[in-house]
Order: structure tokens, then C-alpha cells, then sequence
């Protein structure tokens, strides 16, 4: 008997050497000497306890390094498994798991994700076998409380070689009743710093089969600037230090079935911003709130109940170049274009949009338009969606193009002499011989005008207007015939460097306003327009005019556009010259920008019929198929002798030889030469050849 307990005791003497002293030792290598096996990192471990008696597990400070960088680390592992409980239901069964300290360090550069490239090369196809093997041997756990405690995450990208960091610290997350047994509902529990001051809660409960999760994220003092920093090349403004967001934000994600996910807002606010652009303020907003937001993936549906602006102050400046709203964001052009639209599926539900409440208080808006010298401004504006009211709320619109200096009335003739702040030079013209008659019909008035403008031309006006609200119903039709356009010539030399020395208009207006909505059609006749030499002016808009103006007349010097024109209108401001002006500047410019597309419908052609010359693979000889193109090409240029065309010779170098591409324009300048009767000097031929297509592009140029 005594034997035996010698025995027994030697066991146990054994045993508990074994696990106190040996077990430590051993583990403590082979976790060191596997880890750098299979990582690109150096592993540390300063040492290893553990107790055979209750299957206690410590591990003090463990560390993976790689290229003297810490990028994992913990002051302390703890691990307490219930042995017995597990024995005897038959899972694995942890009481406590505690990772103290922890420090996860994340770098996202050129390479990627380091953790993505920790596994070296041979392991990585072992882990995909070891992988698919495990999932076919399922094992079931519990696990009661899993701890992180004090921790902290270090992101850092790199974008265009400037670096961008995000933390967490003082990184809490507790976990209880964890595992696949029975399927328990585990409660979890994250809170954590951003950053300096930002606050991060995150709570949910989850069940892992089916995967079910019912949580919510809160967010306090989010800076708004700590989100700017990941690439500051992307914006082209800045923002105050005190802005921030706060989101309380409830979800459920279930994998039941397929796919669902529903989220619900509470809240999420931006606080306390300021947009600088330049060195200006161009925006202010005290609060930007959205209330109770249910947003439903699979029914897609997003129902808000509240969205709320409180004191948004705006100032925005025009110019030539935009407005200073504009380029906020710097788009990043990518090198190789695809076509990413998704194809449509007919049967796909469309999203259902509801916004209950939308509420506006202080809204403050400041518009100085430094191209047609204007300013808007408004003032306290108050807007509810339920009862719409401008409460305190004052509107100084002020239109500085022009000043009425002095109106005179002599002998049925009116004579403005008017001043515009945006010139040094005056416009004048002279109405006469006016007739005009104003009756009553219904509950609107007709209003009717004859008169003679500056001497040759002829005013003639047909209206029936609301004269208590003209924004309810107006029907406003002006015929203008034969003005002289020589009288623009102060806008033309401010806003195009050019004086307008000859010519004359024909314009025919039709605006019907009906509720605020305006549909009007513009029609423009330009005949015999000529510009002078250029004249010097800051403000001047560098266009081609030469070239617009050959493009657009027809045999017989004219110009005649339509510009339709249609939207809803508030407060209009209607001057006449102004909207002249406004049509033939847009004119110019669509003129300018596509040459082909303007002199293709003037002779009933197709852009793509005429830009570009096709040829097949080694085909140099001018067929039917060429004559087509340069057939009309000809035809342009011997109606328009002041243009021509230039071209390259062009060949695909991985496909020909470089003799097709002279062949092809030696070709082409000969056919329409010799046969076409077109004059030498509207045809050259560039020195430099294009090297990737067979086809030859062809360009619209002005003869000087």
C-alpha cells in the first residue's frame, strides 16, 4: 500500500514538474519556432506559466516583429479552460480568455496590407489544404468571457508618399458566452478612443449559426479633419479643428436565408464646421442633423424622419473660371478607362425615398457673380416642410449690370442712355414711333407693342400677363428685326477681346410662365457679323470667333440658331440685352468646341461622316468607301473658302508597314486636288504620323 502511494506521489510530484517547468519550456519553443516557420516575422516571448492543476495559461509579453517594427504585440495572455466541463460535455469550454495590452500595428502602403503578407511563401498553399481539412472536422466551443483589455490599433496609409494615421486607444471590448455550443447569444462590448478625444461604443448581441447580429455604434466628437487626412491631395479646401460628427447607429445583420441588413439611425450630426477655400470661409454650418433613419437593404427602402440644417451661412463668388464651390475635390483620372456600368436588370426594385420633416433655420445665402456683376443675398431664412413660412427672413437682390442715368420722352420716341458697372463705355439706343395698347381680357391683360428701333430695325410685342402675379401665368412673344449689332460692341470687347464692327440681328422670343415654370423658345438670325482687331480686356473669354463665325454662316452670310430654354423661375430679372448677349456668347462657345458636329448639319451630314477618313488593313488606294467622306469634305471646302483641313498620315505600326500611312495622304490630297477641284492651300499634311489606326483623323482649321 505504501508502495503504491509512493508511487501516486511520484506521479504527482511529476506531473506537476512536468507542467510547471517542462510544459512551459517546451511550448515556449515551439510556439517561437513554428510562428517563424510559417511568418515573415521574428517572434518574442519573454516567458510562459502554467498550472496544471486548474489549466491556466499565461504568456507574458509576446511580440511579432518584422524589420524592427513591433506589428503585434501583448503584455499578457490569459487563458483558464475548464477541463472537467469540457471532459464531460464533450466541447471545448473556456472560462476566460484575457489579451492585456494588446497593440495591433497596421500599415497599408504600395504593397498592400502588411498582415495581408505575413505568411511566407511555401506556407501559404499549406494553409488553404490545413483550412479546407478543418472545416471538414467542425468542433464545437464555449467560451464564457473573452477580454481585450487597455489596447490599442495603429493604422497608417500611404497615399502619393505622405502618410495617414488613425488610432485607437485605450481599446476595451469584452465578449460574453461565445461559441457554437448550443448556440448561446453572445453579448459584446467594445469602447475605444479615435484618435485624441473621439469616442467609439460599439455593443451587439450575436449568435453564431445562423449568423444573427443585433448591435449599435456610437460615435462622439468624430473630427471631421482626422477623416480629410487620409489623402489631403483629394481636397482642395480645409476644415476646422472643432468640426466633428456624432452617430448613434442600430443594425441587424442576418444570414438565415440570404443576405439582410437593416439599419436604423438614430442620430448622425455634423457639428460646428467651417469649408475655407483660399484663405475665405465659403461655408458655415452650426448643425446638420438626420433623425431616425430606417434604411432597409433587401426592401430598399430608406425612410428618414428628420433633416434638419441649423444657422448654414454660404458665400459663393462667380467668374469666368467657375465658382469658388467648384474643385473641392481633386478627381484622380485613371490611365485606363473601362466601361463600368452595370447592366440594368428590368425586374430590379427601384429604392422608395421618404423624408417626413425637413427643417431650415438661419439659413443665410451670399452670391456675388462677378460676370454679370450681380449679388443675391438672403437673409434668416426659415423653412419647414410641414408649414412652409419665411419668418425674419429678408431677400436683397441687386443686379449691377446696368443704371438708368436719364429717360426722356420726346415725340412718341424713348431713348436709353444706360451704363453698365461692368464697362467703361456706354449703350445707347433709340425706340420710336411707338404704339402701344393695354386692355383687359378675362382676368389678364393684354399687352401690345410696335415701335422702330435705332432707325432700321422693328420692335413687335404680343403679351398676355397676371399683372398681380406674372410668375401664375405670362405669355410673352417679341419679334426684334434687323438690329444693329454693332450696338454690343462694348460686351463683346469686355467679355471676347473684340469689337463687333457690322451686322444685324433678328430675334424671336416666346416665354410662357405658367405656375413658375418657364418654357420659352429663342430664335437668332445673325446676318453680315464682322469682328474687329482684338482689343485688350482682362475679362475676355479667348474663342476662335473667326472660325465660329465661318462655321455657322450659310452661302448667304447668315447665322440662325433656336435655343430652347426651360426651368423654374423665382425672382427673374428680364434685360434684353443681357439675354442677347448670353445666347451668342453660349453660341460661340459650342461653335468653338465642335467644329465637325456644326458644319456637318449645315449640310445635312453626320459628324462621324466626315471626321475621319477609314481604311482597312494595307489599303492605301482611295475606293468608293473614301470617296464617300471626301466627297463631302470637298464639298464644305469649296462652299467655305476660308477653311480647310490637316491631317496626319497615319498607319498601325504593329500591323503595316509605314509606306500605307504616306501612301493614304498623298492619296487623299491628290484625289481631292486633281478631282474635286479644291484649292492646295485648304489642305496640309502634318509631319508627324500617327502610329495605332489605319484611319485618318481630319481637322477643321481657318485659313489666315
Amino acid at each position: 500500500m505504501k508502495k503504491i502511494a509512493k508511487i501516486l506521489g511520484a506521479l504527482v510530484v511529476f506531473y506537476l514538474l512536468l507542467g510547471f517547468f517542462l510544459v512551459p519550456f517546451i511550448a515556449k519553443k515551439l510556439i517561437i519556432s513554428n510562428l517563424d516557420k510559417t511568418l515573415v516575422t521574428t517572434t518574442k516571448i519573454d516567458k510562459i506559466y502554467f498550472n496544471p492543476l486548474s489549466f491556466e495559461l499565461n504568456i507574458k509579453n509576446f511580440a511579432l516583429i518584422y524589420e524592427e517594427d513591433t506589428i503585434f504585440s501583448l503584455k499578457n495572455l490569459y487563458i483558464d479552460i475548464a477541463t472537467l466541463k469540457s471532459l464531460e460535455e464533450r466541447h471545448l469550454r473556456v472560462r476566460d480568455i484575457t489579451l492585456d495590452e494588446a497593440y495591433i500595428n497596421i500599415v497599408d502602403d504600395n504593397a498592400g496590407i502588411n498582415f495581408a503578407h505575413l505568411l511566407k511563401e511555401n506556407e501559404k498553399s499549406l494553409e488553404t489544404k490545413e483550412t479546407e481539412k478543418k472545416s471538414e472536422n467542425s468542433f464545437d466551443f464555449f467560451v464564457y468571457k473573452i477580454s481585450l483589455k487597455n489596447s490599442k490599433i495603429d493604422y497608417s496609409k500611404v497615399v502619393d508618399d505622405e502618410k495617414f494615421n488613425i488610432n485607437l486607444k485605450d481599446l476595451n471590448y469584452t465578449i460574453y458566452d461565445f461559441g457554437t455550443y448550443k448556440n448561446y447569444l453572445s453579448s459584446n462590448n467594445l469602447e475605444a478612443i479615435i484618435n485624441q478625444n473621439s469616442k467609439l461604443s460599439i455593443k451587439a448581441g450575436i449568435k453564431l449559426n445562423p449568423l444573427n447580429i443585433d448591435g449599435q455604434i456610437k460615435i462622439d466628437d468624430l473630427k471631421i479633419n482626422d477623416l480629410l487626412a487620409f489623402d489631403k491631395k483629394l481636397f482642395n479646401f480645409k476644415i476646422n479643428d472643432e468640426s466633428n460628427i456624432n452617430l448613434i447607429l442600430n443594425y441587424n445583420v442576418n444570414l438565415e436565408d440570404n443576405l439582410k441588413l437593416k439599419l436604423f439611425s438614430k442620430l448622425f450630426e455634423i457639428n460646428n464646421t467651417k469649408v475655407i477655400k483660399d484663405d475665405d470661409e465659403i461655408l458655415y454650418l452650426n448643425k446638420f442633423a438626420v433623425e431616425d433613419t430606417n434604411i432597409d437593404l433587401d426592401l430598399k427602402n430608406i425612410d428618414i424622419n428628420l433633416i434638419k440644417f441649423d444657422d448654414l451661412t454660404t458665400n459663393m463668388i462667380l467668374n469666368k473660371d467657375g465658382s469658388n464651390f467648384s474643385n473641392l475635390i481633386n478627381s484622380k483620372k485613371e490611365n485606363n478607362q473601362e466601361n463600368l456600368e452595370e447592366e440594368k436588370n428590368p425586374d430590379d426594385k427601384s429604392w422608395d425615398f421618404k423624408i417626413s420633416n425637413l427643417n431650415i433655420e438661419n439659413l443665410n445665402y451670399n452670391l456675388i457673380d462677378n460676370i454679370t456683376k450681380s449679388s443675391l443675398k438672403i437673409d434668416s431664412l426659415n423653412l419647414n416642410t410641414k408649414d412652409i413660412d419665411f419668418i425674419n427672413s429678408s431677400f436683397d437682390f441687386k443686379n449691377l449690370d446696368f443704371d438708368i442715368l436719364n429717360l426722356n420722352f420726346t415725340n412718341e420716341n424713348i431713348i436709353f442712355h444706360t451704363k453698365s458697372n461692368s464697362t467703361t463705355d456706354k449703350f445707347e439706343t433709340d425706340i420710336s414711333n411707338i404704339k402701344a395698347n393695354i386692355s383687359p381680357k378675362d382676368k389678364l391683360y393684354k399687352f401690345d407693342l410696335d415701335a422702330i428701333v435705332d432707325r432700321y430695325g422693328v420692335l413687335n410685342s404680343k403679351n398676355l400677363l397676371n399683372i398681380h402675379d406674372f410668375k401664375e401665368f405670362s405669355d410673352i412673344k417679341l419679334i426684334l428685326k434687323n438690329i444693329n449689332i454693332g450696338n454690343f460692341s462694348t460686351y463683346s470687347s469686355k467679355y471676347l477681346g473684340r469689337k463687333l464692327d457690322g451686322g444685324r440681328l433678328n430675334l424671336n422670343l416666346d416665354y410662357d410662365i405658367k405656375n413658375s415654370n418657364l418654357k420659352a423658345k429663342n430664335e437668332l438670325i445673325i446676318k453680315n457679323i464682322e469682328f474687329t482687331d482684338s482689343v485688350v480686356s482682362e475679362n475676355a473669354i479667348v474663342l476662335p470667333l473667326d472660325l465660329a463665325v465661318v462655321l455657322l454662316e450659310d452661302l448667304s452670310k447668315t447665322i440662325d440658331i433656336n435655343l430652347p430654354v426651360s426651368g423654374n423661375i423665382s425672382d427673374p430679372q428680364f434685360s434684353l440685352a443681357k439675354i442677347i448677349w448670353k445666347s451668342f456668347l453660349n453660341l460661340m462657345t459650342k461653335v468653338a468646341t465642335a467644329p465637325f458636329s456644326v458644319v456637318a448639319s449645315m449640310f445635312n451630314f453626320s459628324e462621324d461622316e466626315i471626321k475621319s477618313v477609314h481604311f482597312t488593313k494595307n489599303e492605301n488606294e482611295i475606293t468608293p468607301v473614301q470617296k464617300e467622306t471626301l466627297d463631302k469634305i470637298a464639298m464644305i471646302l469649296n462652299s467655305k473658302k476660308e477653311l480647310g483641313i490637316n491631317f496626319s498620315a497615319s498607319f498601325n505600326e504593329k500591323e503595316e508597314k509605314e509606306e500605307h500611312s504616306i501612301l493614304r495622304a498623298f492619296n487623299i490630297k491628290e484625289y481631292l486636288i486633281k478631282e474635286k477641284g479644291v484649292d492646295e492651300r485648304q489642305i496640309s499634311i502634318d509631319n508627324q504620323s500617327v502610329k495605332t489606326k489605319s484611319n485618318i483623323d481630319l481637322n477643321i482649321k481657318l485659313l489666315k
